[in-house]
């Protein structure tokens, strides 16, 4: 009964990490890129 109980709290928990990881890997991947246009400017005009 307890472990049905807790099986709900489980899921959320594993839903809220997916969207973390998620949102982790958009934000890598747009910074990546920033960085990535950064020294590609920095590269054409040196500062």
């Amino acid at each position: 009964m307890i472990i049905l109980k807790q099986l709900p709290m489980f899921y959320e928990i594993q839903l809220y990490v997916k969207k973390l990881s998620l949102v982790h890997g958009l934000v890598f991947l747009f910074i990546k890129s920033l960085e990535q246009s950064f020294i590609i400017d920095s590269s054409i005009a040196p500062l």
